[in-house]
């Protein structure tokens, strides 16, 4: 395929677009959020003087980027931020409502061949050093899903991801055999990784309130506030070198978010992930997450946006316009503790915005605050519920999934100790190195 061919091709896709999901409600019928724009500009002016970020104890980094790597695979709403308010069904999700990452393999070799080694069950990957995704000239990635290009630490986390499926693809000599085991090991790692590492003891099912009937959906309480729980895990910078770090050495300095690891063009070696920072490798441990609490970092405050370079603003707007109900309404509904003025941290918001805050808040903020009020190394009750039952239903609801197909299915080798694969487990064996 020539190069013309190629650059056409990570503008514009080749074939039809994934099939097409659905938003939809977790809990029909609840009244939304009575917060208004003044309530919610109100309410970010607060989050954004909280300075300082508090670094969990017990989350490494890699979960907060895993966390956007999981949303990629199953969320997209393409609607302009500017648009008008909108029911969610009517709402296009263009990712497929299951964990079967269509951000990585988009419509497979058949429908998205510039995805692909020609010939090959392989992905295709750069050339060069450092290796990076293929891009064209203009440094476009030709990937399932360009915001798995937004930062230097998802497109690398994409690229891991591929390094995986080319070297599962190279023991198996074919694309579909190769892509299942893969999604095998995906799942457990959600499953038995970062579901509880970022749950905890709030919740380990069973479900009662995620039961799609039919074809699954993306419940809005999920997409547009519990499952946006990942942004206050952002860190300001991050070491991506494992050796100490050196001031005369500028490769091993702390790199600031914005704009040393913005994304959307080539990776350079001063921006090469040694992921033993990210995920445990090594005896000396990962640099940590932020804690899920109330503060975001400044960056968040500051994304090159027209409309709204605020992401707590736009967040809030956002379940507005899907007309999410409020915590207080939500955890009723849902039998969870409701939460106090003092845990809600509206001291510092202005009369009559706290009293109407007090009584209908935000469920997106919610969410952060019954995190904050448990020490913010995991979700509380009511986040934990809403993620624990969305994913974990997307896999028990998948028909391909080994839930389903092979209930009695543990990693293998790739693990190093059959029923143990992990995270740490994924990069070792994707970059090369035997199982451990």
């Amino acid at each position: 395929m020539g190069r013309v061919a190629l650059d056409h091709l990570a503008r514009h896709g080749a074939g039809p677009d994934p099939p097409p999901g659905h938003f939809g409600v977790l809990v029909p019928g609840l009244e939304p959020c009575k917060a208004g724009v003044p309530d919610v500009d109100a309410l970010v002016k607060t989050m954004l003087l909280r300075k300082g970020i508090d670094q969990s104890v017990t989350i490494p980094a890699g979960f907060t980027h895993l966390g956007q790597f999981i949303d990629h695979d199953i969320t997209f709403d393409p609607t302009s931020f500017g648009a008008r308010a909108r029911r969610p069904r009517r709402t296009a999700n263009r990712r497929t409502p299951r964990l079967d990452l269509d951000s990585l393999y988009g419509g497979g070799p058949a429908l998205q061949p510039y995805l692909y080694e020609k010939d090959t069950p392989r992905l295709l990957l750069g050339e060069g050093t450092p290796l990076d995704l293929p891009r064209n000239h203009e440094d476009v990635a030709l990937i399932g899903d360009r915001r798995n290009d937004e930062n230097a630490i998802i497109s690398q986390l994409h690229l891991l991801f591929a390094r995986f499926h080319n070297r599962i693809a190279d023991d198996l000599g074919s694309f579909e055999r190769a892509r299942r085991r893969v999604l095998r090991h995906y799942h457990w790692i959600v499953l038995n990784e970062y579901l509880p590492m970022v749950l905890g003891d709030s919740w380990k099912g069973p479900r009662k309130h995620f039961r799609p009937k039919g074809e699954p959906f993306i419940p809005v309480e999920f997409s547009g506030a519990a499952f946006r729980f990942g942004h206050s895990m952002v860190r300001p910078s991050y070491g991506i070198r494992a050796l100490p770090l050196d001031p005369d050495q500028p490769g091993l300095r702390p790199l600031p978010l914005f704009p040393d690891l913005e994304g959307f063009r080539a990776l350079e070696e001063i921006r090469r992930i040694d992921w033993e920072r990210f995920f445990k490798l090594a005896d000396r441990g990962p640099q940590t997450a932020s804690k899920i609490d109330t503060r975001l970092p400044d960056p968040l405050f500051e994304l090159p946006f027209d409309d709204e370079p605020a992401l707590a603003r736009r967040t809030l707007l956002r379940g507005i316009k899907f007309g999410l109900p409020s915590g207080q309404t939500l955890a009723h509904a849902l039998g969870k503790p409701a939460l106090d003025e003092q845990a809600l941290r509206l001291e510092d918001v202005p009369e009559p915005m706290r009293k109407r805050l007090t009584r209908s808040t935000p469920l997106w903020y919610w969410i952060l605050c019954e995190a904050e009020k448990g020490g913010g190394e995991q979700l509380g009750p009511l986040g934990a519920l809403i993620v624990g039952e969305v994913l974990t239903g997307l896999i028990e609801t998948d028909p391909t999934s080994f839930v389903n197909r092979d209930p009695d299915w543990e990693p293998g080798i790739l693990g190093g100790t059959p029923g143990t694969f992990s995270m740490a487990s994924l990069v070792r064996y994707a970059q090369g190195g035997e199982p451990f």
